[in-house]
């Protein structure tokens, strides 16, 4: 036969193409939930002002005469609760971070996973942690407080390890003291969710979620009786702050894989959690508006107005998952983490004034510059989080992924399918503002 003319190849162009995941199987229904949750993300925007409205209201943090002159009637004994906001935050990081995590971490933690998380951890929060902690060190010195203001507290604070018993009490940015419990949370959250990951019928999941809330009674009922235990437990500080922290976040980690199920999403949730929020606010307070003192119910309220927003409808939810509580709950934790250094600024400043202004202003005046100083923090917020936190966590989140590329490891009952993009947790925060 005639030999053909073979036809000359032309040269394969080299084509550069990114290194593939090893990714052999992931869990559908974490597939299916792995989606932001936005009426969380407005809810934490409202704690971040509960705690600021809270400190500016009934502390000196901006000028203790003209806090004396504001009459909240009965919205003071809901304000001064505000303790209540840190603990959602704990709540929700568990919540947050377990629905972002999942399919990374359900079916084992190893070096390079559990150093991802950690990093992608700190580069959330250590920026603005680190700005806001040298505002307050350097205000610190000029104005006087009634902190545990020393070289060992600062270096506590850079550690993130100020709340864990080291201290005496609260120092420089005094509630930068949760942002440190959040960091002893991050440290145990990935053995938390792997062992979450086991709790997958639902009697089981109502079981551990009823042993955490015990054991949180345990620990509330120890708050009110320290002074006759052996050791006095603190809810900011050592011991106490720590069980407190841990406890909640993990009835985070719970809650999230009782949402999963189809049972329990069946029910009418925005009905509910628009029928919870008057029942929160009487564990709070009396018809007077005064203060209810040591109430295990609101605790156990604010656990379920959590799960009731992450299960409602949007549409039901609109004060919380519309743009402007949306946008608020991103820069929650710049408002959090800022606004008790922003107020001694202002207490620098303009606080004589304030004082002297503070003797014949009236309710409604006292109110206004209330307003202003909340204006001021958030002011603040905006700017930290759009020229720091923000381009920080993306300069950080690149090197992470090179470094420690996520690894999704298979699952018996799982198909291959493409990852969720983006980072549920991403404005999380401390909780505290994950």
């Amino acid at each position: 036969l005639p030999a053909f003319p073979r036809a000359e190849r032309r040269p394969r162009r080299l084509r550069l193409r990114r290194p593939r995941r090893r990714q052999r199987g992931l869990s559908l229904k974490a597939l299916a939930s792995s989606g932001t949750i936005r009426a969380l993300t407005g809810l934490r925007g409202y704690a971040a002002l509960w705690v600021v409205l809270s400190h500016v209201s009934f502390t000196d943090s901006l000028s203790h005469p003209l806090a004396a002159r504001l009459e909240w009637g009965r919205g003071e004994g809901v304000i001064r609760h505000e303790y209540l906001a840190v603990d959602l935050f704990f709540i929700l990081s568990g919540f947050v971070l377990t629905h972002a995590h999942a399919r990374e971490l359900d079916l084992g933690v190893d070096r390079r996973g559990y150093v991802r998380f950690l990093l992608l951890r700190l580069a959330r929060v250590y920026p603005l942690h680190l700005i806001a902690l040298v505002l307050a060190a350097s205000i610190g010195l000029v104005v006087p407080n009634y902190l545990d203001n020393t070289v060992g507290t600062f270096v506590l604070h850079l550690l993130l390890m100020a709340s864990w018993g080291f201290a005496k009490g609260l120092s420089w940015n005094g509630p930068a003291w949760s942002l440190s419990s959040e960091w002893l949370a991050y440290l145990a959250l990935p053995p938390m969710i792997l062992l979450s990951a086991g709790l997958r019928r639902l009697r089981g999941q109502l079981t551990a979620l009823g042993l955490l809330i015990l054991l949180f009674g345990g620990l509330f009922f120890g708050f009110l009786y320290s002074m006759t235990l052996l050791f006095e437990l603190d809810i900011s500080n050592g011991a106490g702050a720590n069980a407190r922290v841990l406890i909640s976040v993990a009835l985070g980690c719970v809650l999230r894989r009782l949402y999963d199920q189809e049972r329990v999403r069946a029910l009418p949730w925005t009905a509910l959690f628009w029928v919870s929020l008057p029942i929160a606010v009487l564990t709070m307070t009396d018809v007077s508006g005064r203060r209810l003192d040591n109430n295990l119910w609101a605790y156990l309220a604010t656990m379920f107005i959590v799960f009731a927003a992450a299960c409602a409808s949007p549409r039901g939810l609109l004060p919380l998952t519309g743009r402007v509580p949306v946008y608020l709950g991103e820069i929650s934790f710049a408002i959090y983490i800022f606004h008790y250094p922003v107020l001694c600024v202002l207490r620098w400043t303009v606080g004589t004034r304030l004082d002297a202004m503070a003797e014949h202003a009236t309710v409604t005046e006292a109110r206004l510059v209330i307003v202003a100083a909340l204006a001021v923090v958030m002011g603040v917020a905006v700017v930290a989080h759009h020229l720091v936190e923000k381009p920080a966590r993306r300069l950080a989140r690149r090197w992470i992924d090179r470094r420690y590329p996520v690894t999704l490891v298979a699952r018996a009952d799982a198909t291959s399918a493409p990852a969720a993009a983006g980072d549920p947790a991403e404005g999380v925060g401390a909780a505290v503002g994950e």
